[in-house]
């Protein structure tokens, strides 16, 4: 999903968004946060320094996050907020939340 991945280049590419990336990963290797939009499965794997994304499932990522094009769009844009997306069963969340929610916040911050 070049969506996904336009995102994530772009946090790449601002080293105070890369910073916070770093921030947040702290003591681990990396966070795993794996997609699941409609059919497509996306996992990214983030460390301090780079990002992956892989077009499939990866094996025990952090957090899954499972929804539909329309509802991830929403989300991206801002006019959906992941605690609604959940109370309206829109999406689901498998994992680690808390590393969901932060890795949402990055992202807006790079919009």
């Amino acid at each position: 999903m070049d969506e996904i991945k336009g995102l994530v280049d772009r946090i790449y590419t601002d080293s105070n968004l890369k910073a916070e990336v770093a921030s947040w990963i702290d003591k681990y290797d990396g966070k795993i946060i794996e997609f699941q939009i409609g059919e497509s499965s996306i996992s990214v794997i983030l460390t301090k320094e780079r990002w992956k994304l892989i077009e499939d499932s990866y094996p025990s990522p952090d957090v899954t996050f499972i929804s539909s094009k329309e509802v991830f769009t929403d989300l991206i844009k801002g006019s959906l907020k992941i605690s609604q997306g959940l109370k309206g069963e829109k999406l689901q969340v498998y994992g680690n939340f808390h590393d969901l929610k932060e890795f949402f916040e990055i992202i807006k911050k790079g919009r």
